[in-house]
């Protein structure tokens, strides 16, 4: 007898199956009352491995003597927290910056001023569970959504023309920047995807994402 468990994406708890295969009629097996918590606990450890946030914001621009603004979006019930650093010179112009997986805005700080120095605005969130934003734990499907109200804050509320966003995803970021370039570029009717750009929307246990890692 052989015995396994089959999965879908990561966080859909709810696509696994255990399955035992036997070539004798009436054979049970023994290690299927363990395999389904063992199953649980891969899965569990899964996300643990993938991201690594970190609750305690301990730097911000403000410390550098940059002007800043705090920013919170609220989300399905809970909040989103970020940084909106202007430029020096005003303008519309700004500068999506999807972080990686560990720990949270501050982290970014140093790199987040250098790309503020090209004349871009700045607008840097963290994603539920790091930071100040609450929810989480963080999950693949809460991280793309994280990064779809970020633009639509940008585009909605601060009324800036998607032509004038430039999207930078950093690490797990990165797979969060091609997606929702993706999607942006599709829902403008373009029938071609991006050059350079993947049309599937990576995922953490494919190559892809784990490349961005």
């Amino acid at each position: 007898m052989r015995c396994g468990y089959t999965r879908g994406p990561i966080g859909n708890a709810a696509s696994k199956e255990i399955f035992c295969v036997s070539s004798s009629p009436g054979t049970v097996c023994r290690n299927c009352n363990l395999l389904l918590p063992l199953t649980g606990a891969i899965w569990y450890a899964q996300t643990k491995i993938l991201y690594h946030p970190s609750s305690r914001v301990d730097a911000t621009p403000g410390d550098s003597g940059e002007p800043f603004d705090n920013i919170t979006l609220p989300l399905k019930g809970d909040q989103l927290a970020g940084w909106r650093v202007p430029s020096q010179a005003p303008q519309q112009r700004t500068l999506l910056y999807l972080h990686g997986n560990a720990a949270n805005v501050a982290a970014n700080l140093d790199h987040l001023l250098r790309l503020r120095n090209t004349a871009l605005n700045v607008f840097i969130i963290d994603y539920r569970g790091y930071g100040r934003s609450t929810g989480g734990p963080p999950r693949e499907n809460l991280l793309y959504e994280d990064a779809e109200r970020a633009w639509k804050y940008l585009v909605e509320e601060r009324k800036i023309q998607p032509a004038h966003i430039v999207i930078y995803g950093h690490s797990v970021g990165g797979a969060l920047a091609i997606n929702l370039g993706q999607e942006r570029w599709s829902r403008r009717g373009r029938s071609r995807p991006l050059h350079g750009w993947r049309r599937k929307r990576p995922s953490p246990t494919s190559r892809s994402f784990r490349s961005w890692v």
